[in-house]
């Protein structure tokens, strides 16, 4: 069934849940090459991460994304890094139609392609 608006009409506001755009961003920064989700917290039971941590907070239309992810030894971690930004950024606007406005990346550990850790000291 084909519904038209009149024109000049509206169809209504949409609001994209922060724990979506997060998943958005989570699943974005894994695309990236050489990029991994980061090691379990100490003390928490559970199962393995698919995707790097992400959180986010909406306000006024921009994002601001918090990240924690693992980075493949021996990948450059600025240059990592970088690429995630911009893969984050574009995914971000593409699927929920917003701008992300600051990244903060943590690394909290390198990994081997095998997902074997590289504590960062």
């Amino acid at each position: 069934m084909n519904i038209r608006t009149p024109a000049g009409a509206r169809p209504g506001a949409v609001r994209v849940a922060e724990r979506v755009v997060a998943k958005i961003a989570a699943v974005a920064a894994a695309e990236v090459e050489d990029v991994a989700a980061p090691p379990p917290r100490p003390g928490r039971r559970g199962r393995l991460r698919r995707w790097p941590e992400a959180s986010v907070k909406v306000v006024n239309g921009a994002v601001r994304v918090s990240l924690t992810l693992s980075v493949v030894y021996p990948a450059p971690v600025a240059a990592t890094a970088e690429a995630v930004r911009n893969r984050v950024r574009e995914r971000v606007a593409a699927l929920a139609g917003l701008s992300v406005a600051h990244i903060d990346i943590e690394v909290p550990m390198l990994c081997g392609p095998a997902g074997a850790g590289v504590r960062a000291h």
